[in-house]
């Protein structure tokens, strides 16, 4: 009886999106300005301290430059940071606008929106990315088969 309520249980139980967030988050890959080695912490742009997880200084170095990059992995610092708000603030402008850093915005948008229990705006977003032809489309899709089963 045990075993047959804990498969019942199991299976019926909705993931959270809290779950969902943890599983599917990774940190995007600082292709802008990569460590080297022999790199001097004094010499480290916002890029190489994102890279290294050091969000606060991260978002203070990145924040004093102006570009759609700076913007994109400035967001991600925040998320590092666990500043959603912020962050969900920038990935919402930069995945509004066509550019590099769209789909991969409206990524981790959607990761926002389940971290924060909005399932409409994270399948919203999820399909925009599974639509496209970026590498983030297979994961969106696995994502979307997810939420489709709650």
């Amino acid at each position: 009886i045990a075993v047959i309520g804990f498969t019942i249980w199991s299976t019926s139980r909705q993931v959270s999106g809290e779950e969902l967030y943890a599983r599917f988050y990774t940190t995007y890959p600082n292709s802008i300005s990569p460590l080297t080695k022999g790199s001097q912490e004094s010499e480290m742009d916002g890029f190489q301290a994102y890279e290294l997880g050091r969000y606060d200084q991260a978002m203070r170095l990145l924040s004093e430059e102006d570009s759609d990059t700076a913007r994109f992995y400035l967001a991600l610092a925040e998320l590092g940071s666990f500043q959603t708000e912020n962050a969900e603030v920038l990935l919402t402008d930069i995945g509004s606008a066509p550019g590099y850093y769209q789909i991969p915005a409206l990524w981790y948008l959607a990761l926002v929106n389940l971290k924060q229990e909005e399932f409409t705006e994270a399948r919203a977003h999820l399909q925009q990315v599974r639509n496209s032809s970026h590498p983030l489309s297979q994961r969106a899709d696995q994502l979307i088969s997810i939420l489709e089963q709650d």
